[in-house]
């Protein structure tokens, strides 16, 4: 009897354990863009597509990720630093997957676009590209939709999404990760010195530019370049600014502060332990940006 009791309690056991299984086997798990792929899509498939876009006499040239999919997607544009070897493509392929386009582009003068190479220019260039962008035969060509148009910037791309994003109140959201903002610097005694060698050490890839121009240009706009002063214009709109343990902690901490005392609502912070590149988090990054792009208002394919 009790042998039978037994049997038929571990059998109860068992059945329950086999139905919560299939139910767990049954629940479909959400879509991990980080650490997988998507199905395909054979009517419209996922594609790269080069770019050329006018800028001021200049083209730029740069990589487009089209997303799968025939509706319009969200776009981002991913900015890089300088001199731009990093350039952030796993971001812009993880975003992708995402279900967002992503656009990687080189500014006038910077790795074979053409024209002279200024952090003016830089700007004057990110604001071509949003134009572009906003063009109704290139968007439909694109399958971008421009009302929403995404700045991910990362270091001195950081400072030019920031700048851009305060000046163009029609750009949806700004991402800052380590910007650079040296006007917190400019105070410290012998600060143009080591600009200029900080500069002409990583010119190979550009043209039309030298170190000491560079640092004049920074101190020339130092006030309109600040992010700090700038931070109030980006009230409304999502920003995430993210930190490292680099040498632009304090001014990407700075950012985030004056971010978040202008608009807490709509501001996210983050730090990472690691390096200026995110060497080793990379998939850290990458989680924090797709979370954060995933929850801009009207994020989905339309």
């Amino acid at each position: 009897m009790r042998t039978a009791r037994r049997r038929s309690g571990c059998l109860g056991l068992l059945a329950a354990a086999f139905v919560a299984f299939s139910v767990r086997a049954a629940t479909p798990q959400p879509f991990d863009p980080v650490g997988a792929d998507p199905a395909p899509d054979a009517a419209h498939p996922a594609q790269i597509v080069q770019l050329s876009v006018p800028s001021h006499g200049a083209e730029l040239y740069g990589a487009y990720y089209r997303a799968a999919g025939a509706s319009a997607h969200a776009t981002v544009l991913f900015l890089h630093g300088f001199p731009g070897f990093e350039q952030n493509e796993d971001l812009a392929q993880v975003a992708r997957r995402a279900g967002f386009n992503a656009l990687i582009f080189h500014y006038r003068g910077a790795w074979g676009s053409t024209g002279s190479y200024s952090f003016t220019h830089c700007i004057e260039d990110v604001q071509a590209v949003l134009a572009y962008l906003r063009t109704p035969a290139h968007a439909q060509r694109l399958g971008a939709d421009p009302d929403r148009l995404v700045l991910v910037g990362h270091s001195v791309g950081g400072h030019l999404a920031g700048i851009v994003a305060a000046a163009d109140p029609a750009v949806l959201g700004v991402a800052m990760i380590s910007a650079a903002n040296r006007a917190l610097e400019m105070k410290d005694r012998g600060w143009s010195a080591q600009m200029r060698a900080h500069f002409d050490a990583q010119l190979a890839p550009l043209r039309g530019t030298s170190g000491a121009s560079l640092a004049r240009e920074l101190r020339m706009h130092a006030r309109d370049w600040d992010l700090i002063e700038l931070a109030p214009k980006w009230q409304g709109r999502a920003v995430l600014v993210v930190s490292s343990d680099d040498a632009f902690r304090k001014e990407a901490e700075a950012i985030g502060a004056a971010a978040q005392a202008a608009d807490p609502r709509h501001v996210t912070l983050l730090h990472l332990a690691t390096d200026h590149s995110y060497s080793d988090a990379r998939v850290a990054l990458s989680r924090a940006l797709i979370g954060w792009l995933q929850g801009l208002p009207g994020a989905q394919p339309r």
